[in-house]
């Protein structure tokens, strides 16, 4: 739908190489546009520090970067949590806007205030994003 003349895309999307090829897929269909993607990694392997790197790397293709905070800590044996930061300094690093929401507050003013009809926000996870899809974002969608 439409959320203020800006397109919104959701999408499951829990592994870098799926975050990779879904950025590059809406960038390749809709020139043009700068995608804003917010990443919730809400799977077991997501949440951890396994693939911090790759989804650094992925999420640098974006224009925009929120990452949102998981629901819970990872339950993967012998792995740290991801490091939100971590990943938010390294899409900067490429001149990009990058955030964290730990709350739906601050996502909804990160998308109330950053987006545009120039942009494509992109919702990337598996989850309820911060309970953004249980929010009235949803009644405002056209």
């Amino acid at each position: 739908g439409t959320y203020k003349k800006t397109l919104v895309i959701d999408d499951f999307a829990h592994h870098p190489r799926s975050v990779e090829l879904t950025i590059d897929g809406i960038k390749t269909k809709y020139s043009g546009k700068n995608v804003t993607v917010v990443l919730e990694p809400n799977s077991a392997t997501a949440r951890s520090n396994i693939f911090q790197n790759e989804f650094a790397s992925a999420l640098s293709q974006a224009d925009a970067v929120v990452m949102a905070k998981a629901s819970r800590d990872t339950s993967v044996k012998n792995a740290e949590n991801l490091d939100y930061e971590m990943i938010v300094k390294e899409v900067a690093k490429n001149g990009k806007k990058a955030f964290y929401a730990s709350d739906l507050d601050t996502l909804r003013g990160y998308i109330d205030e950053c987006i545009s009809s120039d942009d494509i926000l992109l919702v990337l996870s598996n989850g309820t994003c911060l309970g953004l899809w249980q929010s009235d974002f949803v009644e405002q969608l056209s």
